[in-house]
C-alpha cells in the first residue's frame, strides 16, 4: 500500500510540474512561461513592439510571479524593438534572447544577471553601448557578435569566462580591457573587430597579458588575439604558438614578423588578411600550419625566410600558400 501511495504521489507531482511548464501567460506585449508557483520567464514578445520594460513581477489571476529569466529566443528578430529595460529579478539572459534585433539601440542589464547566453545579442547592428553589471560571470559564445555599432564595452571584474566569438565582428569597437577576474577567453573572442587598436589586460590578471595591445597568455608564449586595426606586427621573441583565429580579418595588416621561437600557427590564424604583403618568418624550421592558416590573404603576400631554409620551406605546407613568392632574408 505504501508503494502504491508513493507511485501515485510521483504521478501527481509529475502532472503538476508538466502543467506548470506548459502554462503561458500573456501580459501586454510579452508572453511568459510559468517556471514554478512563484516565477516566470519571458517566453516571447510581440514582433511590433518598439520599447519594452520587463517588470520584476507580474500578477495573473490573483497570483504574483517573479520574472527571473529571459528565455531562449524570446526577442529574436524583433526588428522594430529599439530599447529594453530589464528588471532586477532577472538572473539569466538565454541563448538567442535578442539576436537579430536590428533596431535595438539601448539595453539595460540589471545587477543580478550572472549569464549572458549564446548569441544573446548577436547581430544587434544598432546597439551602440552596453553596460555589463558586476554580477555577470560568463559572456557566452557569440554573445555580442556582429554588433557593428557597438563602440564601447566595459567588462566588470566579476567576469570569469569570455567564450569564443563573444565580440567578433564588432567593427566599431576601438579598445577593450580585460579585468583580473577573467580566467578563460575563447578563440576568436575579439576577431574581425576592424577598429580595435588595443586589447588591454589588468596587471593583476594571472592568466593573460598584453604587449603593444596584443593579447597573450600570462607566460607570453602564446599569442591569442591581435587587434583588428593593427597595420604591422612584430611578434615578440619566446612566443612558441600563434593561436587559432588570432589574426583573422585583420584587413589593415600589411606585414608580420614571426620570431625563430615559433613552433606552430593555428587554424585560420591569418585568414582574411587581404592587405598582408610581407610575412617574415625567422624560423629555420617551418612552423606547423593549422587548417586554412593563410586563407583569403593577399595573392601578392611574399614570404621572407632564412636563406638556408629555402628547400625545407618549399617541401612543407608553407609552399601551398606561398608558391613562387618566397625570398631569402638578406
Amino acid at each position: 500500500m505504501k508503494k502504491v501511495f508513493v507511485v501515485l504521489f510521483c504521478v501527481i507531482l509529475f502532472c503538476r510540474v508538466s502543467v506548470l511548464q506548459a502554462q503561458v501567460i500573456e501580459v501586454g506585449d510579452l508572453t511568459y512561461n510559468v517556471l514554478s508557483d512563484t516565477s516566470v520567464g519571458v517566453l516571447s514578445c510581440s514582433q511590433s513592439a518598439k520599447s519594452v520594460i520587463i517588470p520584476s513581477t507580474i500578477k495573473y489571476k490573483g497570483t504574483s510571479y517573479n520574472v527571473t529569466s529571459i528565455d531562449e529566443g524570446a526577442f529574436a528578430d524583433c526588428s522594430y524593438l529599439k530599447s529594453v529595460s530589464i528588471s532586477s529579478n532577472v538572473n539569466n539572459i538565454g541563448a538567442n534572447a535578442f539576436s537579430d534585433c536590428s533596431s535595438l539601440k539601448t539595453v539595460s542589464i540589471p545587477n543580478g544577471v550572472t549569464n549572458i547566453g549564446f548569441n544573446a545579442f548577436s547581430d544587434c547592428s544598432s546597439l551602440k553601448t552596453v553596460s555589463i553589471p558586476n554580477s555577470v560571470t560568463n559572456i557566452g559564445f557569440n554573445a555580442f557578435s556582429d554588433c557593428s555599432s557597438l563602440s564601447k564595452v566595459e567588462i566588470p571584474n566579476s567576469v570569469v569566462s569570455i567564450e569564443a566569438w563573444a565580440f567578433s565582428g564588432c567593427t566599431s569597437l576601438s579598445s577593450i580591457s580585460i579585468p583580473n577576474s577573467v580566467t578563460s577567453i575563447g578563440y576568436g573572442a575579439f576577431s574581425s573587430c576592424t577598429s580595435l587598436t588595443s586589447i588591454n589586460v589588468s596587471s593583476d590578471n594571472k592568466n593573460y597579458s598584453s604587449v603593444d595591445g596584443v593579447l597573450y597568455n600570462y607566460a607570453k608564449d602564446t599569442l591569442i588575439q591581435c587587434p583588428g586595426a593593427k597595420v604591422s606586427v612584430t611578434i615578440q621573441n619566446d612566443v612558441t604558438v600563434i593561436g587559432d583565429y588570432s589574426f583573422t580579418d585583420c584587413k589593415f595588416l600589411t606585414s608580420v614578423t614571426i620570431p625563430n621561437s615559433i613552433i606552430s600557427i593555428g587554424r585560420n590564424a591569418f585568414s582574411g588578411c587581404f592587405s598582408l604583403t610581407s610575412t617574415v618568418s625567422l624560423t629555420e624550421t617551418p612552423p606547423i600550419l593549422g587548417h586554412d592558416c593563410f586563407y583569403g590573404c593577399n595573392a601578392k603576400n611574399v614570404l621572407y625566410i632564412p636563406c638556408g631554409s629555402m628547400i625545407v620551406y618549399q617541401s612543407s605546407s608553407w609552399n601551398d600558400w606561398f608558391a613562387n613568392r618566397v625570398q631569402c632574408i638578406k
